[in-house]
């Protein structure tokens, strides 16, 4: 078994989505299967089959394959190479897929022939057979005309560049060719490489699945491995054109229709050509509609046609060329509605006039061509045309100004007057006038003229404004005759009739009558009831005209009584009958009745029934005056009042009197209704009505009184406790009960459980007063967080630390002992090391949980020493920093100028004389210095050379003795 690793290219989308399907690696009839995925055949003309393998073992390493001119691979459909008919998978006759569809196939597209493959070239008719394509490892390549890659396969890292360059034919001809000289480049290894693994023998290969993923398979049968899985571009057929639209200031949409696709493509893509300029946007993967395509034209995209390409995609890719169609914007015809006026309202009808001929006119009194002046104002017509060759309409204004017509008035517009008396007329509304006729008028222009006519007329004035617009108003002057002096009857007054005046004549219709000059609203000629004085009696005709008058004069009445005074006294509970009694006026000649006939010298009428009586009195001359008088009927006892009484919370009882319509006298002494009392009893209330007084109503007053307001005591939700309670302290005892927050009455007197809010708290007592009272649960104290706190820490120069409350709050205090809580800064100094426990308090005395914080031991400041070593001349000596306690720290010396400074060391060698000064520092930053001095005797004289003298063991037979001071040194 080998492990086979593969590569897969697709070809680039612009180019051709030819794919290698199936490759028969191992066994007999070996072939390559190629599948268009595009919509539309491609032409396989001089493209390149070039196989290259690492491995020979008398297989090739590398052979070429130049599709003949003529051979094409259609749309959605295959392409085999090699195979020929009766080798494995392609036995005569078996039906093959061909772009979806089953076809007799019995033989290869390309049969290459079966003469052995030579190093780098074959035949066109050379034939693919068993070992051709080694199971070892290789890779295919189909190449283009240009030889770019279209499509590559690799198995197990095949592709072996030493095999190329290739040859390739001279020519794409099938028959006739020779070896050429052309070389093949290396396309060079495949991108994607996946192991697979074959047998030495038996059909078996490897095939593009539906994921674009190569995978192996044991049984070949071309194109029977992923018929059902490898999907095809689409294709569309549409209209040439897109319906005709107008040209349109607004953006609008035309429909591009198409009658059929494959391959069920989903989505659609359009993009335009730049010419003529448009802004028509593109569209990219818009979901492809069932029927016609909207195609959306800008707005004011100027008319002209332009052209777009439509292609459409689906799962397996995009048609393979988009489709030209064309979009044609018509022009709008050019109208023109004509020009016109102004007018006046009272102008003939014009005829409008419109070009292009043919349009139609529409707008207010617009009738065809014709328009007729509706009325003062600014007129807009429209004209419409439509082009019938383009179906495009468009449409011109125009507008016609008429002015009103002057309103043209004249004072009076009617008037009578009396022969021989004329009358001004005024006209107003234009700026000149005519005046018509002529006859009896006082001028023919201006304003204001004076009409006297002999007979009736009616005058006509014509106005003209500075429009030059003119309206006419009449008058109308009705001539009348003035009626003759009055001839009247006059009846002077007496004690049965009053005075009157009767014109006898003149009479007739259209008369009417005065007596005072003033009022002719008499039509008849009688005046009645005339009191006495001097008249001036005229008549009017119905012109106005006044007749000359007659004077006349009405007498003084006769002496008649004045009206009688009468004192009533109507009937009452005892007495059923009533009596009047005249007391003015009184006196001799003087005598009464009540009926009108039977008179009396009495002033007194007694035992009078019930009724309406005429009291009058009349003199000696017969004169009678009277006035109406009435006797009532006897009152009745009035109905006895019910009392309804209401028991008020406030100490006091209502009490209120029904079916009463007299005066009340209650047992209080009251007499409103209702009476308030405070007492409680029985309580009586009596009506008097006409004097009459009815049996008294009674009733039972018991005041209530409402309870008191409920104290209760009240602990509040605690730091550690979430809800309230509440116990009532008063008013308590059996005759209560409590309701809170509308639940039932109850004798509770202890609330718990409560969480913060208000409560509403009724108490009740027994006649049922009730009084409430709001009791209000906190919200829960707030427990603080644990403090946040930032430590300073002990230094070399501070042996204690400091704690700070990094988010302290105003109103809390803080501890690091949880006992004292003073501090309300948050701010601990002077903390030896050790540990503290710090927590906040808020001011309901809430303890936060503890942040614990660590203060640490100061750091130790190192003591130091430096040594002071004492040399000879030429000699070194070493300089010891000590520090103590034992530890790692750094050191920096300053050195006597001439020596080295030997940096970051605790010890070192000198031989430069001077003072030499160390600045340890710990980790923690504590810093120390000390100094030393390296000190250099001189010689005191020459060394003397002893011999022979006592020499130790090891010591060198020869000593040099140096003095130093008091000192002999020896070397």
């Amino acid at each position: 078994m080998l492990t086979v690793l593969l590569f897969f290219l697709l070809s680039p989308a612009g180019r051709t989505q030819i794919v290698i399907n199936e490759v028969n690696i191992a066994g007999t009839g070996e072939f390559i299967e190629l599948y268009n995925k595009s919509s539309c055949t491609k032409d396989l003309t001089c493209y390149t089959i070039t196989f290259s393998s690492t491995s020979g073992s008398g297989n090739p390493t590398g052979w070429t394959v130049k599709i003949p001119s003529g051979k094409s691979i259609p749309a959605c459909g295959y392409f085999l190479i090699g195979g020929s008919s009766g080798t494995a998978g392609i036995a005569g006759g078996t039906g093959y897929p061909n772009g979806g569809t089953s076809t007799p196939y019995s033989s290869a597209d390309l049969n290459i022939g079966t003469n052995a493959i030579t190093a780098n070239a074959v035949y066109m008719k050379q034939g693919l057979s068993a070992g051709t394509l080694p199971n070892s490892s290789g890779q295919i390549n189909l190449l283009d005309p240009s030889n770019s890659v279209v499509a590559s396969v690799s198995y197990n890292n095949g592709n072996n560049s030493s095999t190329y360059p290739l040859s390739a034919y001279i020519t794409c001809n099938a028959s006739g060719n020779t070896q050429g000289v052309d070389n093949i480049p290396d396309p060079g290894a495949s991108a994607n490489n996946i192991n697979a693994t074959f047998a030495s023998a038996g059909p078996q290969g490897i095939y593009l699945n539906a994921s674009n993923v190569y995978v192996t398979t044991a049984a070949f049968t071309p194109g029977s491995a992923n018929l059902s899985q490898i999907g095809c571009a689409p294709s569309i057929i549409t209209s040439l054109a897109a319906s005709p639209i107008c040209f349109s200031s607004s953006a609008q949409q035309t429909t591009l229709s198409y009658s059929s696709t494959t391959n069920s493509p989903t989505q659609y893509s359009i993009t335009w050509d730049a010419m003529p300029a448009n802004t028509f946007a593109p569209v990219t993967n818009a979901g492809l509609p069932t029927s016609a395509i909207l195609i959306t034209v800008p707005a004011s995209t100027l008319a002209g046609t332009y052209t777009g390409y439509l292609s459409v995609t689906n799962a397996s890719g995009v048609s393979c060329a988009p489709v030209p169609f064309s979009v044609t914007v018509n022009p709008l015809p050019t109208v023109s509605a004509g020009s016109y006026g102004p007018l006046c309202t009272n102008s003939t009808v014009i005829t409008l006039t419109g070009s292009p001929a043919g349009g139609v006119f529409s707008g207010t009194s617009v009738s065809g061509n014709s328009f007729t002046p509706p009325g003062s104002g600014t007129y807009t017509i429209q004209y419409g045309f439509s082009d019938a060759s383009t179906g495009c309409s468009n449409t011109a204004t125009t507008t016609i100004l008429i002015h009103p017509q002057p309103v043209i008035d004249v004072t009076p517009s009617s008037a009578a007057i009396c022969q021989n008396s004329g009358i001004a007329l005024t006209a107003s509304g234009g700026s000149t006038y005519s005046w018509s006729p002529l006859t009896g008028l006082s001028g023919a222009t201006g304003n204001s003229v004076t009409a006297n006519p002999s007979f009736n007329t009616v005058y006509t004035v014509t106005g003209t404004d500075g429009n030059g617009c003119s309206n006419f108003a009449t008058a109308t002057i009705t001539v009348s005759l003035s009626p003759s002096a009055p001839q009247v009857a006059l009846v002077q007054p007496t004690c049965i009739i009053a005075g009157s005046i009767e014109v006898i004549s003149p009479t007739g219709p259209g008369l009417t009558y005065s007596i005072d000059g003033a009022s002719y609203l008499n039509n008849g000629g009688m005046f009645t009831n005339i009191v006495s004085g001097n008249y001036t009696v005229t008549v009017k005709n119905a012109a106005g005209c006044v007749s000359p008058s007659a004077n006349v004069v009405i007498n003084p009445l006769p002496g008649a009584p004045s009206p009688p005074t009468v004192f009533v006294q109507q009937p009452s509970c005892g007495v059923s009958v009533g009596m009047l009694t005249i007391t003015s006026p009184t006196g001799a000649g003087l005598s009464y009745s009540i009926d009108g006939i039977n008179y009396q010298s009495s002033t007194v009428f007694s035992n009078l029934s019930a009724g309406n009586y005429t009291v009058t009195v009349k003199n000696t001359s017969g004169c009678i005056v009277g006035i109406s008088v009435v006797i009532n009927l006897p009152p009745s006892v009035p109905p006895t009042p019910t009392i309804t009484v209401i028991n008020n919370c406030d100490g006091t009882s209502t009490l209120t009197a029904n079916g009463v319509t007299g005066t009340l006298l209650w047992s209080n002494g009251a007499t409103g209704n209702p009476i308030t009392v405070t007492s409680g009893g029985t309580y009586y209330v009596a009506q008097s009505i006409n004097g009459c007084t009815s049996n008294s109503g009674s009733a039972v007053a018991i005041p209530a009184q409402q309870p008191q307001t409920p104290v209760v005591s009240i602990v509040q939700p605690t730091c550690t406790s979430a809800t309230g309670s509440f116990i009532i302290i008063s008013p308590a005892g059996s005759s209560f009960v409590y309701s809170l927050n509308s639940s039932p009455f109850t004798s509770q007197t202890n609330y718990s459980g409560l969480s913060p809010n208000n409560y509403t708290l009724v108490v009740r007592n027994f006649e049922g007063c009730t009084v409430s009272a709001t009791v209000t649960i906190d919200p829960q104290p707030q427990i603080p967080l644990a403090p946040a706190i930032i430590i300073t820490q002990p230094t070399c120069t501070s042996s204690t630390g400091t704690i700070s409350v990094s988010s302290s709050v105003a109103g809390y205090s803080y501890s690091i002992d949880g006992v004292s809580y003073s501090n309300t800064s948050g701010i601990f100094s002077n903390l030896l090391p050790g540990t503290y426990n710090v927590t906040a308090k808020n001011n309901e005395g809430c303890v936060s949980t503890v942040t614990q914080a660590t203060v640490n031991m100061p750091p130790v400041t190192p003591a130091v020493q430096v040594n002071s070593p004492v040399v000879c001349p030429g000699a070194t000596a070493t300089i010891i920093a000590s520090a103590t306690p034992l530890g790692s720290y750094s050191y920096t010396w300053a050195v006597p100028t001439g020596a080295v400074n030997p940096g970051n060391a605790a010890s070192f060698s000198a031989s430069v004389a001077g003072t030499y000064i160390v600045t340890v520092i710990t980790g923690d930053g504590c810093i120390n210095t000390a100094s030393g001095t390296l000190s250099i005797n001189a010689l005191v004289g020459s060394p003397a050379f002893v011999t022979g003298a006592k020499v130790f063991a090891g010591m060198a037979s020869q000593v040099i003795l140096y003095w130093v001071g008091e000192l002999v040194v020896l070397e």
